[in-house]
């Protein structure tokens, strides 16, 4: 993919082709945060205690889910991932199955529910996670290019 010029580059997407279960792929959808040195390892620990505390929030609707911890000032950049699930994952024996990841993190609450807020708009009417599926990596990454706006 030619990046030359755009905000997006395929380091920001990647797949997901195995996973023990939904905790492992939620951390190898949060891990380019860490590798890249943007949020520290105890935000994953912070997103799975929610998911474990307050059950499945993170799935928007079938095949799809947001996941996201509160914004933090450990946090030292807004980020978003997007992980494609080669597998579908389960959060629990009722959850809907989740193929498509959206993984977000932010150091304080404007830049975080200002990225809230553009992917929400992203998301809206026929952007189904059936659809989303349907589009090529490049695809992907210029349907969210406006919310990857916000992180430059």
């Amino acid at each position: 993919m030619k990046t030359e010029g755009k905000l997006v580059s395929e380091k920001q997407i990647s797949h997901i082709c195995r996973s023990r279960d939904w905790k492992d792929a939620v951390h190898q959808a949060l891990d380019p945060f860490f590798q890249a040195g943007i949020a520290p390892a105890e935000y994953e620990k912070t997103v799975i205690e929610q998911i474990e505390n307050l059950g499945p929030y993170c799935i928007l609707r079938p095949g799809l889910a947001l996941i996201h911890g509160p914004a933090s000032e450990t946090i030292k950049k807004t980020g978003l991932h997007i992980a494609r699930c080669d597998q579908p994952v389960f959060f629990n024996e009722t959850s809907l199955p989740v193929t498509l990841m959206i993984a977000v993190c932010a150091p304080d609450k404007p830049q975080y529910l200002a990225l809230i807020s553009q992917l929400a708009a992203r998301l809206r009417g026929q952007y189904t996670a059936k659809y989303l599926e349907t589009l090529t990596d490049e695809q992907l990454l210029a349907h969210f290019e406006s919310v990857f706006k916000l992180l430059h």
